[in-house]
């Protein structure tokens, strides 16, 4: 082989190589972005926990009242 192809093969092994480097990368933002989204849910559900409680609470004061009263 004369020196250009084998400068050739390296170049292209070289590309290969990064071409699976960004394509990790492109996996690693994926599983990044579907961890956000999951921390999003996940605070959806704790204001709605919130919001459930809150409600029991006031709902709890009412039965209250109605003792009192």
């Amino acid at each position: 082989m004369t020196e250009r192809v084998r400068e050739s093969e390296r170049v292209t092994e070289r590309v290969r190589e990064s071409d699976r480097v960004t394509e990790r990368v492109r996996e690693s933002d994926r599983v990044t972005e579907r961890v956000r989204e999951s921390e999003r849910v996940t605070e959806r559900v704790r204001e709605s926990d919130r919001v459930t409680d809150w409600e029991r609470d006031r709902e709890g004061d009412r039965g209250l009242e109605t003792v009192r009263g």
